[in-house]
Formats: C-alpha cells, sequence, structure tokens
C-alpha cells in the first residue's frame, strides 16, 4: 500500500488550509502508519498557508485543540500549528491545559507556571502557584520537582494521595 499512500499523501497534501481541522479529526481513528502520512499532509498544508488566511484557521484549529476528545497528539499538532499563527493562542489556551488528559497540553501548562512561580517575588502567590502546579502534575519529574520546592517553602506534601496510593484499608473474613 505504500504507492497508493504516497498517491493520496500528494492529494491530500494540495488540500485547503480549512480542510486542517478535518485531517486532523483523521488521526483519531489512523493506524500508526497513516497517522505519518496524515501529520506529513497536515504540516505541508500548514507550512503553505499565506498569512492573510492564519487567522480564520486559527479560529477552526483552536476549537479543534479544545476538544479533548480528540487524540492527543493531534491536538498537540494542532496547537503547534495554531501558535504559529496566532501568537496569542498560548497565553489563551494554556491555563486551561492544566486538567487536560493530554499529558503533552497539561506539561507545558505546568511549565509556565513554574516559570510565572519562580518570577514572583512574592512567597504566598509562588506557594499557591506551585501548589496549582503540583496538583495537577502527572509526569513525574515535575512532581518531584514541585514537591522539593513546597517543602522548602513549608508547604506539606503528601505523594501517596497524590498518586492515588491506598494508604488505610479494611479487612473482612470469616
Amino acid at each position: 500500500g505504500h504507492r497508493e499512500a504516497q498517491a493520496a499523501w500528494r492529494t491530500v497534501s494540495t488540500a485547503p488550509a480549512g480542510s486542517l481541522p478535518e485531517l486532523l479529526a483523521a488521526l483519531d481513528k489512523a493506524s500508526p502508519l497513516a497517522a505519518n502520512w496524515i501529520r506529513s499532509a497536515v504540516e505541508t498544508i500548514a507550512d503553505k498557508v499565506p498569512a492573510d488566511e492564519q487567522k480564520p484557521v486559527a479560529v477552526q484549529l483552536e476549537k479543534f485543540v479544545t476538544e479533548v476528545h480528540h487524540l492527543p497528539t493531534a491536538r498537540r499538532l494542532a496547537y503547534d500549528i495554531l501558535v504559529r499563527f496566532d501568537a496569542t493562542a498560548a497565553d489563551r489556551l494554556m491555563p486551561g491545559f492544566l486538567s487536560d488528559p493530554s499529558t503533552e497540553l497539561r506539561r507545558e501548562s505546568i511549565d509556565r507556571l513554574l516559570a510565572q512561580a519562580a518570577t514572583t517575588k512574592d512567597e504566598a502567590e509562588a506557594k499557591k502557584l506551585q501548589r496549582q502546579a503540583f496538583d495537577a502534575a502527572r509526569d513525574l519529574d515535575q512532581i518531584k520537582t514541585l514537591a522539593e520546592k513546597l517543602e522548602k517553602l513549608g508547604e506539606p506534601v503528601d505523594l501517596p494521595t497524590h498518586f492515588g496510593f491506598v494508604m488505610q484499608w479494611k479487612l473482612i473474613g470469616p
């Protein structure tokens, strides 16, 4: 099917920019091989979008990015294209990604909170931002970093609870 895939790519990669959300949605059900071809076509189309057409496409991509039922990798690709087309999108969307099911988008949102906490002079605000980031964190390296920072600020951290470990139980027997 390689020849057929190449022929399909040639056709799909010339699609109009308005078809990007539809192509990105196709990633939801694509096989790994098909996903590679689709991603390549999406990137090719995005690279060719003229500056005067980027705003309307950005609106469509933002809608796609916020629809959490799509594949996380498709949403991430859409987000990366979106921020190329609309420089304000990252600041607008990142706060909402703290509880996003996509760990890639969530991770970046947490990194932004960490950077914000590092630049604030107000210790209470830094604690608040780091606690917010800790509560949202799912990646082990971020959790460790945040736990250390919070403990240095005198903020208690309960890692077993954060990870959802069952620490107490009762056993019923005959």
